[in-house]
């Protein structure tokens, strides 16, 4: 039995245009999992990535 990963993506950028543009870009990968979006690289979200990752 063979298990299907998806590859889990966080998107960080300070342009909410950008983000918006990588969101609707990664929604046409089944295998890609959008699993959060942040304005900067703050350590909240360097804490996220390294708890979820």
């Amino acid at each position: 039995m063979s298990q299907e990963r998806s590859i889990r993506v966080l998107v960080v950028d300070d342009h909410a245009v950008v983000r918006g543009g990588l969101r609707l870009f990664l929604l046409a990968f089944d295998d890609l999992d959008l699993v959060g979006e942040a304005k900067k690289s703050t350590p909240p979200a360097s804490t996220w990535w390294t708890r979820t990752g």
